[in-house]
């Protein structure tokens, strides 16, 4: 899973590395488990617990990507761990509710 803002912040540090071509990067971000985001979301939102079931047949997907190539052109590369973007992301939500952003319909 990629948290959009370390997709972001890859984005602007990839434009301003000295780089002619066009070339395609991986982007590893967290490898997880389906139980690994329910028990993240619970734990951002106690209210849910209990409530989110998923079905534990994998999905045909690779496990992760390698981002060897794009650490080797950007240098190390931060990834937002599952529990804190999980919690950021929920947040955000919580925020664009209570602003009137955002109605509980629309979700």
């Amino acid at each position: 899973m990629q948290y959009t803002d370390d997709v972001a912040k890859l984005f602007l540090k990839a434009a301003t590395v000295p780089f002619m071509g066009a070339e395609v990067y991986n982007i590893r971000g967290s490898v997880v488990d389906m139980s690994e985001v329910i028990s993240a979301i619970e734990a951002a939102a106690p209210q849910v617990r209990g409530a989110i079931s998923y079905d534990a047949t994998p999905l045909p997907f690779p496990d992760g990507q390698d981002d060897s190539r794009l650490t080797a052109l950007l240098g190390p590369v931060a990834y937002t761990p599952l529990i804190d973007g999980v919690a950021a992301t929920i947040a955000t939500f919580r925020k664009a509710l209570s602003d009137g952003l955002l109605t509980a319909a629309a979700l």
